[in-house]
């Protein structure tokens, strides 16, 4: 018989982006006696509608941005984006935070360089009622010493 043809072009468009499936959260570390500490966390996790495993394909971040490395004190955005086959993307952003918590300690003073008149930084020994005094005292901390400051009452 008769018959009759017809062609039909098909074009499948993926516009998805991948999901993420986990991104870690904001989270705060405290230093170390070196002033640092090892910051880290579990990678981010994505899947996609079209491929059956996407990796991210960059990370951005301070000395790369790997879980593991070593940060001093400051404030950290980690990026994690995983884009597909057709350029398709979605970012996971999270921030590391470190700060110092440890407070400075004060070594033993001493005064008008007799070392009979000691404090501790907290009150002076042996001295008179009107006498003046000089007093050098020196701090040390796991990070850096901003300043010392004394007050006298």
């Amino acid at each position: 018989g008769n018959r009759e043809f017809c062609t039909v072009n098909v074009t499948v468009l993926d516009n998805e982006d991948p999901k993420i499936d986990s991104c870690p959260t904001d989270k705060t570390w405290y230093t170390e006696s070196d002033c640092k500490v090892a910051v880290t966390w579990t990678d981010a996790t994505f899947t996609d509608n079209q491929d059956s495993a996407t990796s991210p394909v960059g990370v951005a971040g301070p000395s790369g941005g790997n879980s593991g490395d070593r940060y001093t004190v400051g404030t950290f955005p980690i990026n994690y984006r995983a884009t597909d086959l057709n350029d398709n993307f979605v970012d996971c952003n999270f921030t590391m935070t470190v700060e110092d918590n440890t407070k400075p300690t004060f070594g033993t003073c001493g005064v008008d360089g007799d070392d009979t008149k000691i404090h501790q930084c907290g009150g002076l020994l042996g001295s008179e009622v009107g006498e003046q005094v000089s007093w050098a005292c020196a701090a040390t901390d796991n990070c850096h010493t901003e300043s010392l400051d004394s007050v006298v009452d």
